[in-house]
């Protein structure tokens, strides 16, 4: 089980560097600048946490007579203000709106054309082969969006790491129990996602074989050709009565996803949030007795807060990326097919003459 369990990763690990070294090929500056916004972004809310606890703890402490109430409220809030704006430019600005957008228009026109370029150079065998069909038929399906959706997901993957490591490196003064605790408090949440994956976002989404009888049903019932044979014949009250019920059927697989997180998706936050108040509510005395500042105490539940957070992502994310992973492993194989080792010849143009 245990070697079983490392082919998998080892696979995993080869075809998550065979893709990332196509888009490296395709444009390295985009690539890079695109995952290194990500790595700031997740790096973010440490810096923000770190920001306001020395803030705190130079004008409450430091200097109280110096600096009056309302001073201290500006003070904050504008630092405060100030991290979000930076933090907003950065991920949501930046990263996932124009290289998000940047990267995923270069990709899909790069996997485009060497999906095209491959079908050209594969020789009249390999085209009659089964086996290379269906390969052919999965990647056709899936290399425009699947594919370049994965290094969305593993930026938001890297994100949420970036956000556990760095929330649980600035929790490790306090104790090394605090993040396994905050850690084990998450575990429900993480396993559900790395075991189910994402709901599916539309009802056309559960069901492969149903999905496909009600795109049938209904480009037939919106044909015109299709409709006029429809009035003659008197045959759309029977296949109206029919597509309502793979409505049904759809609906009722669609929903047991639903079904299956609600627990989970309502109390694993509650719980979460009960445990990051009841490891706060621990610290308090030392607050009171002077052994912890308060903008440690503030960064102390800054850092709770995030890597409960963080660690939820982290195995939402992950789990996209598996699921992505499986259409990324098509492309690898389709593009690892021998192509034609022959030159192609020079087309020949054939006059046709009206004689």
């Amino acid at each position: 089980m245990e070697l079983d369990w490392l082919s998998k990763l080892a696979a995993a690990a080869r075809d998550t560097r065979g893709i990332l070294a196509i888009a490296w090929r395709m444009d390295a500056r985009l690539t890079f600048l695109y995952y290194m916004t990500a790595f700031v972004a997740g790096l973010a809310p440490i810096a923000a946490g770190l920001t306001l606890a020395r803030l705190i703890d130079h004008v409450v402490v430091t200097s109280p007579g110096q600096a009056t109430v309302p001073l201290i409220v500006a003070i904050v809030a504008a630092m405060h203000f100030a991290i979000v704006a930076i933090h907003a430019a950065v991920r949501f600005g930046l990263h996932e709106q124009y290289y998000n957008y940047s990267f995923r228009h270069r990709l899909q026109d790069t996997f485009t054309y060497q999906f095209c370029e491959k079908l050209t150079q594969l020789d009249i065998p390999q085209l009659g082969d089964p086996e290379v069909q269906t390969l052919i038929t999965k990647v056709r399906s899936t290399h425009q969006w699947r594919v370049p959706d994965f290094f969305r997901m593993l930026a938001y993957a890297f994100i949420a790491t970036i956000g556990v490591v760095s929330a649980a490196i600035a929790l490790a003064p306090f104790g090394a129990w605090v993040v396994a605790a905050v850690l084990a408090g998450t575990v429900p949440r993480v396993v559900v996602r790395l075991t189910f994956g994402e709901m599916p976002w539309s009802m056309y989404g559960s069901g492969a074989s149903e999905s496909r009888k009600l795109w049938y049903l209904g480009e037939l019932l919106s044909e015109a050709s299709a409709l006029r044979e429809f009035k003659v014949l008197r045959t759309a009250p029977s296949l109206l009565t029919r597509y309502r019920a793979i409505r049904a059927r759809i609906w009722v697989l669609g929903k047991r996803p639903l079904d299956r997180y609600r627990r989970i998706s309502v109390i694993a936050p509650l719980a979460e949030g009960a445990l990051v108040f009841a490891l706060a509510w621990a610290m308090l005395p030392q607050v009171t007795a002077g052994g912890l500042t308060v903008g440690s105490f503030a960064f102390f539940v800054t850092m709770l807060r995030q890597l409960a957070t963080s660690a939820a992502d982290a195995g939402g994310s992950a789990s996209m990326v598996h699921e992505n992973l499986l259409h990324v492993r098509h492309w690898n194989e389709l593009m690892a097919c021998p192509g034609s080792s022959r030159t192609p010849a020079t087309p020949q143009h054939r006059l046709i003459s009206d004689n």
